[in-house]
């Protein structure tokens, strides 16, 4: 196993430019019958500005703004009086504030939806789902390129569509909104639209973002950015390869690409890579202790080296595993613990567990003999911790540079048989000292 740092390309759409291409884009007007709103002239039919008193759709409020644009495709007419607008599908155009540029990829946004009856020519109409197409050109009316087409409207409330174009034939200083059939002229329909806004961008921006670091061997999940469609390649090792949160197992350097697909055909991509670090790097990672701490005499402490294949333990003093990867302690005195773990490829990594141990000092000490509190013990003394004994007098009875808990066992002969109360200084490497007085009872 081995740790790794993972790199991701985000989405495209965080280098879009946002320049505006479009006057009134939210296509704001007088609100007048058969007049297209501002800035939107009609090239055929009768595009209205709703919503409209004397209209059904009225009902349906503006989604950006005050009025939006209504345009129909007439194909079957009922009214006699009227029959020579069968086929007439309404346009309308706009002079670009920039223009659009050869090859250059663009991605319309657009609020669309449509209404399945509306009065047409004095008469309460079915409607149909038909669709909005996207030309260029270079003068008022003047058609040149058809860009893309939306496919049917069908949905009733505003949705936001987005539809990629990218001009082959030239530059281009006009934009025509057009509604069309989508397989015959037998029927009408109706397309409502609403807060326009033409976003420039490259499909082939990148951005880098690092994510959290993950450990070779488990479960990580890629996160694509929302879409309609998502395609990853390479699929292998991957939960699933045409969904936007696939899971993998890490197990080598790896580069996975998702082309992602939004309404209207726009197509970007993201790009996730595995970076596996060096052994020094994982090293440094663990250059502290993974527990520094002081315990009770004897409790246990739960000990845990997080990455490796093997693990050596040392020294083993009150371990219950040598080569486990998580261990149980339970020291006596003061304790350092080294654990080198060896990970798949060889990278040897140590980690330090430092564990101190609480003294508990006796303040009263009964040396009768009886095996019980004989002499000044403490529980989990350091090696080479130094201790004085001086009576109420001031003078020093006894004094050792290695205390083995034995006093005062060996200096019985010196001490007058009788209970009387004594001052010490314990001095132990890495503590502070300890002063007291302890009553020595006969």
């Amino acid at each position: 196993m081995r740790l790794l740092n993972i790199f991701g390309i985000l989405f495209l759409t965080s280098s879009l430019l946002y320049a505006q291409y479009l006057p009134n884009p939210s296509f704001e007007g007088a609100g007048i019958d058969n007049e297209p709103p501002v800035n939107w002239p009609a090239c055929n039919g009768s595009p209205d500005n709703p919503p409209l008193p004397e209209e059904i759709l009225v009902e349906l409020p503006a989604s950006d703004g005050e009025r939006y644009l209504s345009m129909r495709a007439r194909g079957y007419i009922e009214n006699e009086c009227c029959r020579n607008y069968r086929g007439v599908r309404d346009m309308v155009s706009a002079q670009l504030l920039q223009p659009l540029r050869r090859d250059v990829y663009y991605s319309l946004s657009i609020d669309l939806a449509t209404d399945y009856e509306v009065v047409l020519f004095d008469i309460v109409t079915e409607m149909h789902p038909i669709q909005i197409r996207l030309w260029a050109g270079n003068d008022y009316c003047d058609t040149v390129e058809l860009l893309a087409s939306s496919g049917p409207i069908e949905n009733t409330e505003w949705e936001q569509f987005n539809i990629c174009f990218s001009p082959k034939l030239g530059d281009y200083n006009y934009f025509f909104l057009e509604a069309d059939y989508i397989d015959h002229d037998t029927t009408n329909g109706m397309i409502l639209a609403d807060n326009l806004v033409i976003h420039e961008f490259d499909q082939y921006d990148t951005n880098h973002v690092v994510l959290p670091d993950a450990i070779l061997g488990t479960k990580i999940t890629l996160e694509a950015s929302p879409a309609d469609e998502y395609s990853w390649n390479p699929d292998e090792n991957l939960s699933c390869s045409d969904c936007r949160n696939p899971t993998l197992t890490v197990t080598e350097d790896m580069t996975y690409i998702v082309q992602l697909m939004v309404q209207g055909g726009c197509k970007t991509y993201e790009s996730y890579s595995i970076h596996l670090p060096t052994c020094d790097e994982i090293q440094s990672w663990y250059i502290t202790p993974l527990i520094d701490t002081v315990i009770e005499y004897r409790q246990e402490v739960k000990l845990t080296a997080p990455y490796g294949e093997t693990f050596i333990w040392s020294p083993t003093d009150f371990l219950d595993c040598q080569n486990c990867q998580t261990n149980y302690a339970r020291p006596e005195v003061p304790i350092t613990y080294i654990c080198q773990s060896t990970d798949q490829i060889g990278c040897v990594i140590t980690y330090s567990f430092e564990i101190g141990i609480n003294l508990h000092v006796p303040n009263v000490i009964t040396p009768n003999f009886d095996g019980y509190n004989d002499n000044f013990i403490v529980p989990g003394l350091p090696e080479n911790s130094r201790l004085k004994i001086i009576d109420r007098t001031g003078v020093l009875i006894f004094e050792t540079d290695n205390y083995q808990n034995n006093w005062p066992e060996t200096a019985l002969p010196t001490l007058p048989n009788q209970t009387d109360t004594y001052w010490f200084l314990l001095e132990c490497q890495g503590l502070e000292p300890i002063q007291d007085f302890i009553l020595v009872k006969f």
